[in-house]
């Protein structure tokens, strides 16, 4: 091989449709040395196609052979360009023959928008049996860690031919390539878990939290100071160091500033790293004192007891806590999970009609993204607001059930939790360009949730009778289903802020059918003025 880098082999890393087959021969070519695909020397070497390795042995199975193969590959004498398979840097041991001395890896980077297009599933493709298109977005998100750790020179795959990419790399392979980075991985998984409990006669604190181990603080919404006070004795019963502290707050006192008022509150209650903190209100209290919880001492356990219905159903679930900023909301925040949520119906039989539709945009939003036994219980007729109608005790627990699986999938919002922010691209925007607490959280929910209806309607053909039966219940709880008149010049700053755009971009999450959403990005700005004229 001519202008070889000390012999090196060349490793072609990347997602299934990055190219990675077509670019090999290209670089082989014109190094002139050999190429060979990964995937089909592990066939050559077993006697038998990938999916039927796959079928007999499974995926762990597959990947020792995978494994095994790929170092023989890499132990021969003579230089080798060699393509990876897609997952191949998931195992360990794969990523530590890859970061040897003697290869260069090329990583072929492209969105999954672009793969979904390049591959198409098949039986040769067992990882996208079902649901190619979702699956490749959660393989390309598990995967790019990976390919960051082991890579030495990235390329944009969906931007440049494949005998651009070629070029490419045989130019700085020949110019001596980017020598190899000594490099440690430190990986941290703490176990931690968040239960969500409904109270019930039989509950008690010390079951769930350890409240001898050092002093604790109740922080509490003033507004239910009454409720509050009973938790404290309660506590104190059951042998709890327990102090209080009230925070009177809403969204315009959910900001830094506050949270250096609770950072003091926890030193002059002389809280430790073994303390617990419980939060008693609603979502902009957890929220809050979540994220001081989060962040003094490193982090202190806490404990959420919502009391409204927006907290109960979305706001104290998932551990995302944060605080706003002038440019938006939720900016500055962490996830850092509550070891317990309380659902106690008690709070919410006091809540006004108001408060009960703040709540409920989320509850929509969830019988959306699940469909499921919250879908077809309202599609049955949504019950009035308020907790006398008793109905609603197990709607606000399915609807926190909804949260609580999407979650379990993706605690850290790495994909499937997105599907929770349905309806939030637009109601941030709203609730910011009206002023907190002008409209309330739920109704921007509502009403970003008939937005986001529309444009699924325009953008993946979701049959427009789901929007009009949305619609339906809003009227009946009395929440806005018309859209305040908004200017697309006014509005396209806000949305680009919101901490849902990433890097490409902002993106939307829609609906193909009840229950199927989807994290869509390039949407146009014309159809978002459209919406914004239909809807208004």
């Amino acid at each position: 091989m001519s202008g070889h880098i000390n012999g090196r082999h060349i490793a072609l890393a990347g997602m299934m449709g990055s190219g990675k087959s077509t670019v090999g021969p290209l670089v082989a070519s014109r190094l002139g040395c050999r190429f060979v695909d990964l995937d089909q020397a592990v066939e050559a070497e077993a006697g038998h196609p990938i999916p039927r390795l796959f079928a007999d042995e499974g995926e762990a199975g597959f990947r020792r052979r995978e494994v095994a193969t790929l170092r023989r590959l890499l132990s021969l004498a003579e230089p080798t360009v060699v393509a990876l398979g897609g997952g191949t840097v998931e195992t360990e041991e794969a990523r530590e023959l890859l970061t040897g001395d003697r290869v260069w890896v090329v990583w072929l980077d492209a969105p999954p928008a672009v793969l979904a297009e390049r591959v198409r599933s098949g039986p040769e493709r067992p990882l996208l049996a079902s649901d190619p298109v979702r699956r490749l977005e959660d393989l390309w998100e598990r995967r790019r860690p990976l390919y960051r750790q082991v890579h030495h020179l990235r390329l944009a795959a969906d931007l440049l031919s494949p005998e651009a990419l070629a070029a490419a790399i045989v130019e700085a392979y020949q110019q001596g390539g980017v020598p190899p980075v000594p490099r440690q991985a430190i990986v941290a998984a703490p176990r931690v878990s968040s239960l969500v409990v409904r109270r019930t006669q039989s509950f008690r604190w010390r079951d769930w939290i350890d409240l001898q181990a050092a002093p604790g603080l109740v922080v509490a919404d003033p507004a239910v100071a009454e409720y509050a006070q009973g938790v404290v004795e309660e506590l104190r019963e059951q042998g709890a160091q327990a102090g209080w502290y009230p925070l009177a707050i809403g969204e315009a006192e959910k900001s830094p500033e506050t949270l250096v008022q609770l950072w003091h509150a926890f030193v002059e209650h002389r809280l430790t790293r073994d303390s617990w903190v419980i939060a008693v209100g609603g979502g902009v209290l957890t929220d809050t004192v979540g994220f001081a919880a989060a962040t003094y001492l490193r982090g202190l356990a806490w404990a959420a007891v919502p009391t409204t219905v927006l907290a109960q159903v979305d706001a104290a679930i998932g551990g995302k806590v944060a605080v706003n900023l002038p440019e938006g909301k939720n900016l500055v925040g962490a996830f850092h999970l509550p070891a317990l949520v309380v659902l106690d119906r008690r709070p919410l039989a006091t809540l006004p009609p108001h408060e009960w539709r703040a709540g409920l945009g989320e509850v929509v939003k969830s019988a959306l993204i699940d469909g499921g036994w919250l879908w077809e219980r309202l599609c049955r007729g949504v019950p009035p607001l308020g907790s006398e109608a008793p109905e609603w005790e197990e709607i606000l627990y399915q609807t926190a059930a909804v949260k609580v699986r999407v979650v379990n999938q993706d605690p850290f919002e790495r994909h499937q939790r997105m599907y929770l922010n349905f309806g939030h691209t637009l109601a941030h925007a709203l609730e910011q360009l009206s002023g907190y607490g002008h409209l309330s959280h739920g109704e921007a929910v509502g009403l970003g949730s008939l937005a986001a209806l529309y444009l699924s309607e325009r953008v993946l053909g979701l049959d427009p009778a789901v929007r009009t039966t949305v619609a339906e219940w809003l009227k009946t709880w009395g929440a806005p289903t018309r859209l305040p008149r908004l200017s697309l010049a006014a509005l396209e700053p806000v949305l680009m802020r919101d901490k849902k755009a990433r890097g490409f971009g902002l993106q939307w999450i829609l609906l193909q059918a009840v229950g199927r959403p989807q994290v869509v990005r390039g949407v146009s700005w014309t159809l978002v003025e459209e919406m914004l004229q239909a809807l208004s």
